[in-house]
Protein backbone atom coordinates (compact mmCIF):
# COMPACT_ATOMS: atom_id res chain seq x y z
CA UNK A 1 0.00 0.00 0.00
CA UNK A 2 1.34 3.33 -0.85
CA UNK A 3 0.85 6.23 1.39
CA UNK A 4 1.77 9.47 0.39
CA UNK A 5 3.02 12.82 2.41
CA UNK A 6 2.49 16.70 0.85
CA UNK A 7 1.87 14.27 -2.60
CA UNK A 8 5.19 12.41 -2.55
CA UNK A 9 5.07 8.65 -2.32
CA UNK A 10 6.21 7.23 1.16
CA UNK A 11 7.99 4.07 1.41
CA UNK A 12 6.91 1.43 4.24
CA UNK A 13 9.45 -0.84 3.62
CA UNK A 14 11.46 -2.32 6.16
CA UNK A 15 14.18 -4.22 4.79
CA UNK A 16 18.39 -4.48 5.29
CA UNK A 17 20.36 -3.23 2.68
CA UNK A 18 23.57 -4.84 2.05
CA UNK A 19 26.15 -3.05 0.87
CA UNK A 20 30.18 -3.02 1.87
CA UNK A 21 30.60 0.56 0.93
CA UNK A 22 28.91 3.75 0.55
CA UNK A 23 28.89 3.95 -3.27
CA UNK A 24 26.50 1.35 -3.19
CA UNK A 25 24.50 2.39 -0.31
CA UNK A 26 23.81 4.95 -2.53
CA UNK A 27 22.94 2.80 -5.25
CA UNK A 28 20.78 0.23 -3.34
CA UNK A 29 18.78 3.55 -1.52
CA UNK A 30 17.72 4.38 -5.13
CA UNK A 31 16.03 1.24 -5.76
CA UNK A 32 14.05 1.29 -2.92
CA UNK A 33 12.94 4.75 -2.19
CA UNK A 34 10.46 6.64 -3.98
CA UNK A 35 12.45 8.80 -6.47
CA UNK A 36 11.19 12.20 -5.77
CA UNK A 37 12.58 11.58 -1.77
CA UNK A 38 15.62 10.27 -3.04
CA UNK A 39 16.69 12.94 -5.50
CA UNK A 40 15.52 15.25 -2.64
CA UNK A 41 18.36 13.44 -0.31
CA UNK A 42 20.84 12.61 -3.04
CA UNK A 43 21.36 15.68 -4.68
CA UNK A 44 21.97 19.55 -3.78
CA UNK A 45 20.86 22.86 -4.80
CA UNK A 46 20.94 24.87 -8.33
CA UNK A 47 23.20 22.81 -10.65
CA UNK A 48 24.99 21.17 -7.46
CA UNK A 49 28.16 23.12 -7.65
CA UNK A 50 28.42 23.42 -4.00
CA UNK A 51 27.78 19.52 -3.30
CA UNK A 52 29.85 18.33 -5.58
CA UNK A 53 32.86 20.45 -4.20
CA UNK A 54 32.11 19.61 -0.73
CA UNK A 55 32.27 15.61 -1.60
CA UNK A 56 35.89 16.67 -3.44
CA UNK A 57 36.81 18.26 -0.18
CA UNK A 58 36.09 15.12 2.08
CA UNK A 59 37.23 12.68 -0.37
CA UNK A 60 40.54 15.16 0.51
CA UNK A 61 41.17 13.83 3.53
CA UNK A 62 42.78 10.46 3.70
CA UNK A 63 42.51 7.60 6.64
CA UNK A 64 45.92 6.54 7.12
CA UNK A 65 46.34 2.60 8.37
CA UNK A 66 48.26 2.62 11.64
CA UNK A 67 50.67 -0.30 10.84
CA UNK A 68 53.14 -2.06 12.93
CA UNK A 69 51.32 -0.24 16.03
CA UNK A 70 49.59 -2.94 18.22
CA UNK A 71 45.94 -1.79 17.17
CA UNK A 72 45.11 -5.43 17.81
CA UNK A 73 41.38 -3.50 19.14
CA UNK A 74 41.17 -0.35 17.61
CA UNK A 75 37.95 1.62 18.98
CA UNK A 76 36.14 4.17 17.61
CA UNK A 77 34.36 5.86 20.52
CA UNK A 78 34.91 9.57 20.60
CA UNK A 79 33.34 12.42 22.77
CA UNK A 80 31.84 15.41 21.11
CA UNK A 81 30.82 18.27 23.45
CA UNK A 82 30.69 16.08 27.07
CA UNK A 83 28.70 13.26 24.62
CA UNK A 84 30.25 9.95 24.17
CA UNK A 85 29.59 8.41 20.94
CA UNK A 86 30.59 4.93 19.86
CA UNK A 87 31.51 6.27 16.42
CA UNK A 88 32.51 9.64 15.50
CA UNK A 89 29.81 10.14 13.33
CA UNK A 90 26.81 12.60 13.51
CA UNK A 91 23.65 12.37 11.43
CA UNK A 92 23.31 16.00 9.85
CA UNK A 93 19.93 17.72 9.79
CA UNK A 94 18.07 17.08 6.24
CA UNK A 95 14.54 18.63 6.58
CA UNK A 96 10.82 15.88 5.45
CA UNK A 97 12.13 12.44 6.67
CA UNK A 98 8.77 11.95 5.76
CA UNK A 99 8.86 11.61 1.92
CA UNK A 100 11.34 8.97 2.13
CA UNK A 101 9.54 6.10 4.68
CA UNK A 102 6.35 6.30 6.88
CA UNK A 103 8.97 6.81 10.36
CA UNK A 104 10.43 9.58 9.26
CA UNK A 105 13.14 11.02 11.63
CA UNK A 106 11.53 8.35 14.64
CA UNK A 107 13.49 6.03 12.15
CA UNK A 108 16.64 7.87 11.69
CA UNK A 109 17.10 9.02 15.34
CA UNK A 110 16.80 4.62 16.36
CA UNK A 111 19.33 4.17 13.63
CA UNK A 112 21.50 6.56 14.75
CA UNK A 113 21.32 5.33 18.51
CA UNK A 114 21.76 2.11 17.67
CA UNK A 115 25.42 2.90 15.72
CA UNK A 116 26.31 5.17 18.80
CA UNK A 117 25.96 8.12 16.45
CA UNK A 118 24.86 11.88 17.14
CA UNK A 119 21.61 12.92 15.13
CA UNK A 120 20.68 16.09 14.76
CA UNK A 121 16.84 16.86 13.36
CA UNK A 122 15.73 19.62 11.33
CA UNK A 123 13.24 22.37 11.96
CA UNK A 124 11.38 20.88 9.03
CA UNK A 125 11.32 17.64 10.51
CA UNK A 126 7.98 15.77 9.92
CA UNK A 127 7.80 14.12 13.64
CA UNK A 128 7.72 16.12 16.41
CA UNK A 129 10.86 16.84 19.13
CA UNK A 130 9.48 14.79 21.37
CA UNK A 131 8.42 11.42 19.22
CA UNK A 132 12.28 11.63 17.94
CA UNK A 133 13.42 11.71 21.47
CA UNK A 134 10.74 9.02 22.58
CA UNK A 135 12.50 6.78 20.05
CA UNK A 136 15.77 6.64 21.80
CA UNK A 137 15.26 8.46 24.82
CA UNK A 138 18.64 8.06 26.15
CA UNK A 139 20.71 8.68 22.98
CA UNK A 140 21.86 12.38 21.96
CA UNK A 141 20.81 14.55 19.64
CA UNK A 142 20.98 17.96 18.26
CA UNK A 143 18.36 20.26 16.83
CA UNK A 144 18.87 22.38 13.88
CA UNK A 145 17.03 25.78 13.73
CA UNK A 146 15.96 28.13 11.13
CA UNK A 147 15.76 31.69 13.29
CA UNK A 148 12.46 32.61 12.63
CA UNK A 149 11.14 36.34 13.56
CA UNK A 150 8.77 35.34 15.40
CA UNK A 151 10.95 34.87 18.95
CA UNK A 152 7.26 33.60 20.69
CA UNK A 153 8.39 30.62 18.42
CA UNK A 154 11.65 30.99 18.50
CA UNK A 155 11.10 30.33 22.32
CA UNK A 156 8.05 27.86 21.92
CA UNK A 157 11.06 25.72 20.27
CA UNK A 158 13.85 25.88 22.66
CA UNK A 159 11.48 25.28 25.77
CA UNK A 160 9.95 22.04 23.65
CA UNK A 161 13.80 20.83 22.56
CA UNK A 162 15.16 21.42 25.89
CA UNK A 163 12.36 19.35 27.95
CA UNK A 164 13.04 16.79 25.36
CA UNK A 165 16.34 16.26 26.12
CA UNK A 166 18.53 17.92 22.61
CA UNK A 167 21.25 18.51 23.87
CA UNK A 168 22.80 21.43 21.84
CA UNK A 169 20.91 23.48 18.50
CA UNK A 170 22.60 24.15 15.68
CA UNK A 171 21.69 27.43 14.04
CA UNK A 172 20.95 27.88 10.05
CA UNK A 173 21.44 31.31 9.01
CA UNK A 174 21.17 30.91 4.82
CA UNK A 175 17.69 29.85 4.31
CA UNK A 176 15.79 32.60 3.17
CA UNK A 177 13.74 31.21 0.47
CA UNK A 178 13.75 26.90 -0.30
CA UNK A 179 16.84 25.86 -2.95
CA UNK A 180 16.22 25.66 -6.35
CA UNK A 181 16.86 22.06 -6.86
CA UNK A 182 17.15 20.80 -10.01
CA UNK A 183 17.03 17.42 -9.30
CA UNK A 184 13.47 17.36 -8.20
CA UNK A 185 12.41 19.58 -10.52
CA UNK A 186 13.36 16.94 -13.16
CA UNK A 187 11.52 14.16 -10.79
Amino acid sequence: MTSYYNGFPQSDRDEAIDMINLDELEERAKEVMPEGAYYYIASGSENEWTWRNNIAAFNHFQIVPRALTNMDNPQLDTEFMGMKLKTPVMISPIACHGISHKDAEVATQKGAAAAGALFSSSTYANKSVEDIAAAAPDAPRFFQLYLSKDWDFNEMVFEAIKKAGYKGIFLTVDALVSGYREANLRT
